[in-house]
């Protein structure tokens, strides 16, 4: 039974991860995907899928931010940061080095943000992810806007 449940929990968080956070966004069932986020990195440790928990971590980054809660997000973001450094997960260290420059860039801390736009950039174009890649470059070029002072870029 325990088995089962792990295993709709995790269904459940791998489609969260899937869709991003735009279901969470259209539903506004943050405070539910986190319990069951939370749920899914807890039994994917158990497990010792290293992977998953990092992905579930994340995701769980993605709905702290969603209701605003930055610090929480970085926290996040940042344990599947080093998860996906860990496993050598490229693509998802590229993610969640972006996530985190949202993140920074939210709170207007907009240096740490183009740091971290740029470590996730770097990753991106390496393994050709060319589409990553300008949404990268779009957030970097709204970050540099806002340290200029410039009220348009949002």
């Amino acid at each position: 039974m325990a088995n089962r449940r792990y295993t709709d929990v995790e269904r459940f968080a791998w489609i969260l991860y899937a869709a991003g956070s735009q279901i969470l966004d259209y539903s506004g069932f943050y405070a539910l995907a986190i319990r069951l986020l939370r749920q899914a990195a807890e039994a994917a440790e158990k497990q010792g899928d290293r992977q998953a928990q990092g992905v579930h971590l994340g995701s769980l980054g993605t709905a702290y931010a969603g209701l605003g809660q930055y610090e929480r997000a970085i926290e996040h973001h940042q344990q599947a940061l080093a998860i996906s450094r860990e496993i050598g997960d490229r693509r998802n260290e590229g993610n969640w080095l972006g996530n985190l420059g949202i993140a920074y860039a939210d709170l207007g801390q907009y240096e740490r943000a183009i740091e971290h736009y740029q470590q996730a950039r770097a990753i991106f174009e390496a393994i050709g992810v060319p589409h990553l890649v300008k949404r990268i470059d779009a957030n970097i070029a709204k970050a540099r806007a806002k340290l200029a002072g410039d009220g348009e870029a949002t």
